[in-house]
């Protein structure tokens, strides 16, 4: 079993049970899958290699809250409240540093971007105190740490 089939279990996990909710997910953000067309279309969009494991999540799940949060995923539902390719160019309208070759993966509640990197890094610029917040060498480990609860949304 592959670190990421590990990792997407954990969160299969806490989708599992229908009948019990989860406050470590918030299901209205839940979107569902979407095609390798619709990935592909977002790629071409933004002008960047979603990598194996982001595109991935989105085929799996979509978009989805885990913990403290949302994670973006890629237009294809009607119910998707995050998507990707919309976000990302919001956050570069208002002059945050997105630039070409990175996207925008989430955003925390103080209005901050969740960046992944070309490099393949997660990070988040916090206007509030002027620094860059590391949040995982790869998606996985950001993923990973929402799930665990690790990161303060």
């Amino acid at each position: 079993m592959t670190r990421r089939d590990k990792v997407f279990e954990e969160l299969r996990k806490l989708l599992r049970d229908e009948l019990t909710w989860n406050p470590m997910v918030s299901y209205d953000e839940l979107v569902g899958p979407c095609s390798e067309e619709e990935v592909a279309r977002a790629e071409a969009e933004l002008g960047v290699s979603f990598g194996p494991d982001y595109s991935a999540f989105v085929r799996e799940f979509g978009s989805i809250g885990v913990g403290a949060e949302s994670i973006f995923g890629v237009k294809g539902s009607e119910r998707a409240s995050f998507e990707i390719v919309e976000e990302t160019a919001s956050f570069r309208k208002r002059g945050w540093d997105v630039p070409a070759g990175d996207f925008v993966v989430s955003s925390d509640s103080r209005g901050n971007p969740v960046i992944y990197r070309s490099s393949g890094a997660i990070e988040m610029p916090d206007h509030d105190v002027g620094d860059v917040v590391h949040m995982g060498d790869t998606f996985l480990d950001y993923l990973e740490k929402a799930i665990r609860g690790e990161l303060l949304g």
